[in-house]
């Protein structure tokens, strides 16, 4: 479906001759991000620990995602607007992978109480994928002096623990 919405995109783009533009963004965190709708590892993990909730990780915690910070983010789109010499489809992420099992660690190192066993219910179609993403089109993309990614992950747990969460109902 995604793909499907990228090709629109271009073609559109193409036959109308305008500037497009789509970054297929990684696992995006940051200050603001909801910690109850069920989605952002990152918010979750830190709202379900701040408030004492049990964290389901699916598998064995193994499964790796490629995390990055929405002021990184913000930095790349304000340096691609206006250009024309970048690539059309750009892929955007940290390039470092985090395992559900580390990003559980971080956690608890940040929110600074002791660890909580997480659940494990058995999905299998979660216990071998793995992703990160490749900064380096990015890298090329954008100019010498970009913030590209310059949040580490434990840089952004800490700032987004300092900042409030939207409800679930934003």
């Amino acid at each position: 479906m995604k793909l499907a919405a990228e090709k629109y995109v271009l073609m559109y783009a193409h036959q109308h001759a305008i500037a497009s533009r789509i970054l297929r963004i990684s696992n995006a965190y940051g200050p603001g991000q909801s910690t109850t709708r069920g989605q952002g590892a990152v918010a979750v993990f830190l709202g379900h620990h701040l408030a004492g909730q049990q964290i389901e990780i699916f598998g064995d915690g193994s499964v790796v995602r490629d995390f990055v910070y929405v002021e990184d983010i913000a930095a790349v789109v304000a340096q691609l607007l206006g250009r024309r010499d970048a690539p059309a489809v750009l892929n955007l992420g940290a390039g470092v992978g985090t395992s559900m099992n580390e990003l559980l660690d971080l956690v608890e190192h940040v929110v600074g109480r002791g660890p909580m066993s997480p659940t494990a219910p058995d999905d299998p179609s979660t216990s071998a994928v793995s992703c990160s993403i490749s900064s380096a089109s990015s890298r090329r993309s954008t100019s010498s002096r970009a913030r590209l990614p310059t949040a580490s992950l434990r840089h952004g747990h800490t700032c987004a623990r300092t900042r409030p969460a939207r409800s679930s109902t934003t």
